[in-house]
């Protein structure tokens, strides 16, 4: 016997968005939470995030053609509207991400997302985290010797650090050299405390955080009151600043004033996000402008990533 038909119920006329709203309700109560650590990592891959890229496109509520719900033809995406077309006009293609820690490409990405002062004599880049351990000093040695290598400028590194110096290595059976604590004491210019690098990067100087003493704190707040980068006996080119952490470290917030911009650097799989909210938050109205992921392994296979 063929059953006859019944009339449409109205009560369960419902149109395309209720339906894909429902579903994503569903979907959403049945997600996992997502843990409060940063994602675990090894120590070879190094990714860069910049604070405007967008990491995951944020789509509509929709449903795959492969899906199907109750016996139901799978509903379509509905369209974009004029706002969220533009929003995703607005986000960055995604770039390759660099595994090896010596990558130049890593340091183009951080410099190419900064936004620095144009035409200024000198520009100051300053390297942070909010703990020790978490890779800072290696991160400024490494973006120093690429730029200095590629952009054809002056670049100084300077081990800003003077609590707790670890970047340059100081003379062995012997007082440090005079350096940047000199330099805030008024003892020193800074053309008395400044030297090249290496004969294998011509363009690239140092400055050593030299002996800070009992008056470490107070020499860390002068810093970022009295400028000693800009000005007359002042620097050029490119001066980057291995700057104390901002949580574990004495002033480093304060001492961080002195910066064009702010890079921090978070371990993943080790600082905990609250710490790292807690390091943004003490950067007040000057938050980082880019945030680089050391030791960080991304979950997409390597033969999906093409490496």
């Amino acid at each position: 016997m063929i059953p006859s038909k019944r009339p449409p119920d109205p009560s369960s006329a419902r149109d395309t968005r209720d339906r894909v709203r429902e579903l994503l309700v569903r979907s959403e109560t049945a997600a996992p939470a997502r843990s409060d650590i940063v994602p675990n990592a090894s120590h070879e891959a190094v990714t860069v995030r910049h604070s405007q890229v967008i990491d995951a496109p944020n789509h509509r509520p929709g449903i795959s053609g492969r899906e199907a719900t109750n016996g139901h033809v799978p509903l379509p995406m509905p369209p974009l509207t004029i706002e969220e077309m533009a929003q995703r006009a607005k986000r960055p293609i995604p770039h390759p991400l660099p595994t090896d820690p010596r990558d130049p490409e890593i340091y183009r990405l951080i410099y190419a997302g900064l936004r620095l002062p144009p035409q200024a004599p000198v520009v100051v880049i300053g390297i942070t985290s909010a703990i020790r351990g978490e890779g800072r000093s290696t991160i400024a040695r490494l973006m120093a010797q690429t730029l200095s290598k590629e952009l054809g400028v002056q670049v100084t590194l300077v081990e800003a650090d003077i609590e707790h110096p670890a970047l340059l290595a100081e003379s062995q059976g012997g007082a440090p050299p005079p350096g940047l604590s000199s330099v805030l004491r008024e003892e020193h210019q800074l053309d008395e405390v400044i030297s090249r690098w290496s004969a294998q990067y011509p363009d690239l100087y140092a400055i050593p955080a030299g002996h800070a003493g009992q008056d470490a704190a107070r020499l860390l707040r002068r810093l970022g009151t009295h400028d000693p980068f800009r000005g007359p006996g002042g620097l050029r080119g490119i001066v980057i600043l291995d700057l104390p952490p901002l949580i574990s470290g004495s002033y480093g917030a304060v001492a961080a004033e002195v910066a064009d911009a702010i890079v921090l650097v978070v371990r993943a799989g080790v600082t905990h996000t609250d710490t790292v909210r807690e390091a943004v938050a003490r950067l007040g109205d000057r938050p980082p402008q880019g945030v680089v992921l050391n030791a960080f392994r991304s979950p997409i296979p390597g033969w999906v990533r093409g490496s």
